[in-house]
């Protein structure tokens, strides 16, 4: 009998009662328990990224002089800007879902820690305070205010002496050629002996180029002072040219848009903003251009596992984790009546709440 007796006291000592798991959703505050670990479902935000040329044209200050000094025709006298779409992307980000919060109470079970650090390292759960990773700073590149974008490039004095060329037309036995002049008179010079004057420097520009090329001056440059001092001469034409064909400023801006897509719907359509030719980038409630529009459709392709899985309305599930397998679904870019992109991505509110058992175990001492 006393062997009976202390049989059963060391069985009592080397086992405790089963291991309870209790995992509730933070919505329902009132089961929430504390000292518990809180983990939280990933949610997939859709980020979509558009860069656009721009091109700014300003005329020059002898547009007009073009065809009658240079022979060019056809040459703009009016600013403008146009706009073309460059670049489309599509990126995708998980951050945690505010109605998937849950706390897990453990009793008994020292594994938890262990498959919760496994669940986030396959992202299927994330940590409550986690930081979603993408940026919606836009990108705009910021021109300096000039006065001018055409650089001073003129050899030649703006201003002339008019007695100069008075005296020119006078005889040399004229009465009139030996009164001196009380005082020296400049003139600013007209547009168009300006323009004139650009232009004969272009066409001296052109004529010391061929000579270097063709090695028709004395001492004839070679190897690295030849290209040197034609990319020199190809700069000063080209300043000089500006001032009649004017110039075309051309940069980069882009425009990002963070789409939420919410569950339980079959297709979702976005709008990201608007976009024109002529003025590129606005807002999406302006009604210019087209707009740019995002196109989320559910492929429902785990339709089997929605069967199979928890029920969302349930609040406590006993000894399991709760975690959500993505679904699959195709994004479409549209611009006006034309597909920009189009793409198949994953969406975890798509998909379905699965559970993962947790086995009652018992721990021996």
């Amino acid at each position: 009998m006393r062997k009976i007796v202390l049989i059963s006291c060391v069985l009592a000592l080397s086992c405790t009662p089963a291991a309870k798991i209790t995992t509730t959703n933070l919505q329902d505050l009132a089961a929430f328990e504390p000292n518990s670990n809180i983990y939280a479902l990933p949610q997939t935000r859709v980020l979509v990224t558009i860069s656009a040329i721009r091109k700014s044209f300003t005329p020059g200050p002898y547009y007009q002089y073009a065809k009658r000094f240079l022979g060019i025709e056809n040459v703009h006298s009016e600013p403008f800007e146009s706009w073309e779409i460059e670049d489309v992307k599509l990126n995708t980000f998980s951050e945690p879902d505010p109605d998937c919060f849950f706390s897990v109470k453990q009793e008994g079970c020292d594994l938890i820690e262990q498959r919760l650090l496994k669940m986030t390292k396959d992202g299927l759960v994330v940590a409550p305070s986690s930081q979603v990773s993408y940026q919606l700073v836009d990108n705009e590149s910021i021109r300096p205010v000039q006065e001018s974008l055409f650089t001073d490039v003129t050899i030649k004095p703006y201003f002339y002496d008019p007695s100069k060329k008075k005296q020119k037309n006078l005889l040399a036995d004229s009465a009139y050629s030996k009164i001196p002049s009380l005082k020296k008179q400049l003139e600013p010079k007209k547009i168009e002996e300006k323009a004139n004057e650009a232009a004969n420097f272009i066409l001296k520009i052109r004529k010391r180029r061929f000579k270097l090329l063709a090695g028709q001056y004395e001492v004839f440059p070679e190897g690295i002072a030849l290209k040197t001092s034609i990319e020199e001469l190809n700069k000063l034409e080209a300043e000089y040219l500006s001032l009649f064909i004017g110039k075309m400023d051309i940069d980069t801006i882009t425009r990002n848009a963070a789409i939420l897509p919410a569950s339980g719907e079959k297709l979702q359509r976005f709008t990201a903003f608007g976009f024109s030719g002529k003025s590129g980038f606005y807002a999406s409630t302006e009604e210019q251009g087209n707009q740019i529009v995002v196109e989320i459709e559910d492929l429902n392709s785990n339709e089997i596992l929605n069967q199979m899985g928890v029920n969302s309305s349930t609040k406590t599930y006993p000894n399991m984790l709760i975690y959500r397998i993505p679904d699959k679904a195709l994004v479409k870019i549209v611009y006006g009546s034309y597909i920009i992109l189009e793409s198949e991505i994953s969406v975890y509110q798509f998909g379905a709440l699965v559970p993962m058992q947790i086995p009652a175990r018992k721990r021996s001492f």
